[in-house]
């Protein structure tokens, strides 16, 4: 189910590094910025795109955006070169082939890259945005 496809990025989360919280309140991405813990993602569904539909199976693909956040300390620069390098861990354990039991059939980054707010802040926002393929028996 689409829920499988949280969980799955959870998993991929936690799995490249367990200290990262997920983000649970009220989601703004100004305020989360300013005031959500380091190392905390969110998760957001986006479109569902249903594709070829036969007797047995449909192909539906599903547009996810992860956001992870960090605190920068003393040295922005270093704290956003860490930051990517966590990011970049986290997509090559997201990219790839079928997700066995799930109805995962394949996760395809299509963009990753920082997003800026305000300078004064020191928050370091990495945005990831995937495909998702689904099949689901008919």
């Amino acid at each position: 189910m689409i829920s499988d496809v949280i969980t799955f990025f959870e998993g991929k989360i936690s799995g490249v590094d367990n200290t990262f919280q997920k983000w649970g309140g009220k989601f703004d991405i100004d305020d989360a910025a300013r005031n959500i813990h380091s190392k905390s993602y969110h998760i957001e569904l986006g479109d569902l795109t249903s594709g070829a539909l036969n007797d047995a199976h449909t192909d539906d693909r599903l547009n996810v955006t992860v956001r992870l956040f960090f605190k920068a300390v003393r040295d922005v620069q270093t704290s956003r070169a860490t930051a990517y390098d966590t990011a970049n861990s986290i997509r090559l354990a997201c990219v790839g082939t079928p997700v066995n039991g799930a109805n995962i059939k394949v996760v395809i980054l299509d963009t990753m890259g920082p997003e800026t707010f305000d300078e004064s802040d020191y928050s370091v926002v990495i945005k990831m945005n995937f495909t998702v393929r689904l099949m689901y028996n008919t």
